[in-house]
């Protein structure tokens, strides 16, 4: 079973989300994203979805 923000095909992915946030932010999330060799939206993707299953009490 793939990560979340890694996808066998581009069918999986299947909706889309936007987000406003300040370029200080976005750069500063997408140089960790560059460090740890991913694309910022699997980035983004991977820890959002950990923080919400915690939030919810499931485990990744």
């Amino acid at each position: 079973m793939p990560r979340a923000g890694e996808y066998k095909n581009s069918a999986e992915a299947d909706t889309q989300m936007q987000i406003r946030i300040p370029t200080y932010q976005k750069e500063l999330i997408r140089a960790a994203a560059e460090k740890k060799g991913v694309s910022l939206s699997e980035f983004v993707i991977d820890l959002t979805y950990a923080a919400a299953q915690k939030i919810m009490g499931k485990k990744k």
